[in-house]
């Protein structure tokens, strides 16, 4: 119980830390989005940022929470949505020399939503 109470006070000071960090990364993408406009050609780029940081920001709530004990409240999340949202992130990531795809498809017993919290897949 000792042990996992020290592991929880050190999540949520590396995550109140990281926080703010991301803090300024989201402050200062969203400035220079507001700099270029939508029609430049960085602007794609720094929408990818800017998602990949709020989707950061989301994991250190989830550790923040945890080092206070907290409940998170899991709700129905469409796979497919997330799937896509994830779609250019992946292909960004991926060498330019490899090619790789993602195919989901629904069966009879499956519905496509899980119940969970986003941040953790």
């Amino acid at each position: 119980a000792q042990k996992l109470e020290s592991v929880g006070r050190l999540a949520g000071g590396v995550a109140h830390d990281f926080n703010n960090l991301l803090t300024v990364m989201l402050g200062n993408v969203s400035i220079a989005r507001e700099i270029v406009g939508p029609g430049h050609a960085v602007n794609g780029p720094l929408v990818e940022i800017e998602d990949a940081a709020e989707r950061a920001a989301a994991l250190t709530r989830e550790l923040l929470a945890f080092s206070r004990r907290q409940v998170l409240d899991p709700r129905v999340i469409d796979l497919g949505v997330i799937m896509a949202d994830n779609e250019d992130f992946c292909a960004a990531c991926s060498a330019k020399t490899s090619r790789s795809s993602c195919r989901c498809r629904q069966g009879r017993d499956m519905s496509g939503s899980i119940r969970g919290t986003s941040s953790r897949l």
